[in-house]
């Protein structure tokens, strides 16, 4: 089985490399497969350019065989995960896992096509400390009445206190996030320039 991580990992930090190794070792899953966001020219989602992020996503799972980067949303300018699970559907010929958030799982009535997603898909939801199982699929029962249950996984993980707005506000205050990143991107971040 396969996995994959949407985000704009801008930058990636330590705390994406530990949510995807979990589920990974937890989950005896194949590989896993990070997922970079286009970035389009008309929004200012992203602060790094989509080769920066990518060339930090590849320092970050170096010597880390069973990680991998796509960059097929950014290839395609696709901003749909229902289209990336269909890409890879049809790629892989088999059903993709999608690793995702608890905060991301309760804006997915906002996505694009969220029941088909649903019906599609196998999600392994990154539960945090104070969310229940209970709740979660409670909230999934009411706002998607057909949801497979069995196809919904749970990865109980502790609170990583890290977040890539955070570094990017260290790093304009000329703070260190070496302890924040994984190895070789706080050495990108400075060489390149980015976030200040």
């Amino acid at each position: 089985m396969i996995a994959l991580f949407g985000g704009s990992f801008d930058p990636v930090h330590i705390g994406h490399i530990k949510i995807i190794e979990k589920a990974v070792k937890h989950y005896n899953l194949e590989k896993a497969k990070f997922i970079p966001a286009y970035q389009s020219k008309l929004k200012k989602d992203c602060h790094a350019s989509a080769e920066h992020r990518v060339r930090m996503l590849e320092l970050a799972i170096k010597n880390k065989p069973f990680l991998e980067i796509s960059d097929y949303e950014i290839r395609t300018r696709n901003s749909y995960t229902i289209n990336t699970i269909n890409h890879f559907k049809k790629k892989l010929k088999q059903n993709p896992v999608f690793i995702i958030g608890t905060d991301a799982l309760l804006e997915l009535s906002s996505w694009k096509s969220p029941s088909e997603l649903l019906k599609k898909t196998e999600f392994i939801i990154i539960k945090r400390n104070h969310d229940t199982e209970t709740q979660i699929r409670e909230y999934l029962t009411q706002k998607f009445p057909n949801t497979d249950s069995t196809k919904i996984h749970f990865l109980n993980l502790k609170t990583i206190n890290i977040s890539s707005t955070m570094i990017r506000h260290r790093i304009k205050k000329g703070k260190s996030i070496k302890h924040l990143v994984p190895p070789g991107v706080d050495e990108y971040v400075k060489e390149n320039k980015l976030y200040i």
